[in-house]
């Protein structure tokens, strides 16, 4: 039978009772060509191709249900930290040693003067709105703004040890968390500093997500979760 949801139930003859269902979840695995399956980074171009930074440095992309991955090259040493996509269709590579990477056309590109790049280490990636890229990154720490190939540098409070998360809201704010429990948020050209009015004492930061309604969603190390809205914290 199928019942209201659209869940079918068999009765076997001695297999008890099966329910078949919609699988929730596919995990994706080295039977499905991912060659290694730690991965700290996700995005999805706009030919819907997704996008995986994997823990060991690998670029990987998933195409007609299979993963291919980038092969080492002149222009690519294999050190993906972290992916973005942006609406021209362009993907945003941050590296560990080789600063900020463009993928358009099937192949890497230039996209300006890399050494404008501060950090040698990108952790993190956004977009904007306006298609401007955010960067967040390490050695030194840096948050620093690509917008029609010129890059900007944004004074930050001291001491904020790596900038390990970022995230673009629904009003089209832009917020980045470091691993010293910092919480920026960019308005205009400065980064105001946020965190007396979540944690109050910092709390390391390991990730960011924002939802529709204008929640802010924070992934702490080892305190949780907490969810920053109209200017009110709640953990």
């Amino acid at each position: 039978m199928q019942d209201s949801e659209g869940i079918v139930w068999a009765g076997t003859g001695g297999g008890g009772l099966n329910q078949v269902r919609s699988r929730a979840v596919t995990l994706e695995t080295a039977d499905g060509g991912l060659v290694f399956e730690g991965v700290q980074s996700l995005c999805q171009d706009t030919r819907g191709v997704v996008w995986a930074a994997l823990q060991n440095g690998t670029l990987a992309r998933l195409r007609d249900g299979h993963w291919q991955t980038i092969s080492n090259s002149d222009t690519w040493a294999g050190d993906a930290i972290c992916v973005c996509a942006d609406p021209s269709g362009a993907v945003w590579v941050g590296t560990r040693f080789h600063r900020l990477l463009c993928w358009r056309d099937d192949r890497f590109v230039a996209w300006g003067d890399p050494s404008q790049v501060m950090g040698q280490t990108i952790h993190t990636l956004v977009v904007s709105t306006n298609g401007d890229l955010w960067i967040g990154e390490d050695s030194p720490v840096a948050v620093q703004r690509l917008r029609h190939g010129k890059v900007d540098t944004f004074q930050l409070p001291p001491d904020l040890r790596i900038i390990r998360a970022s995230a673009l809201d629904a009003e089209g704010r832009i917020w980045f968390g470091t691993s010293k429990g910092v919480l920026l948020r960019v308005e205009g050209d400065r980064a105001v500093d946020e965190t007396p009015h979540t944690t109050g004492e910092p709390q390391s930061i390991r990730g960011l997500c924002t939802t529709p309604d204008g929640s802010l969603w924070l992934a702490y190390a080892g305190w949780g979760v907490g969810r920053f809205k109209a200017g009110k914290f709640t953990a």
